[in-house]
């Protein structure tokens, strides 16, 4: 399995995220092969999990930072 996994970090706003979701939806993902994961600020999560009910897109967490905003760092998972 391939995984397309996108972390915001603190970059987007509940109405950005919203937004970002709601035209990401109309994009036509039945035949990728990736499953699609996307990682929203925290405060996000719950109204987001709404927005994606009934879709295959899925939501994950991130891990936090101390910084206020725009926290820009890179971790390899392998």
């Amino acid at each position: 399995m391939n995984y397309c996994i996108a972390n915001w970090k603190m970059n987007k706003t509940l109405s950005e995220s919203i937004k970002f979701i709601e035209e990401f939806k109309k994009k036509d993902l039945e035949n990728i092969k990736s499953k699609i994961i996307l990682c929203p600020s925290f405060t996000s999560l719950k109204i987001l999990e709404t927005h994606l009910t009934g879709t295959k897109i899925e939501l994950g967490s991130q891990n936090v930072h101390q910084k206020k905003k725009r926290c820009l760092h890179w971790r390899n998972i392998s």
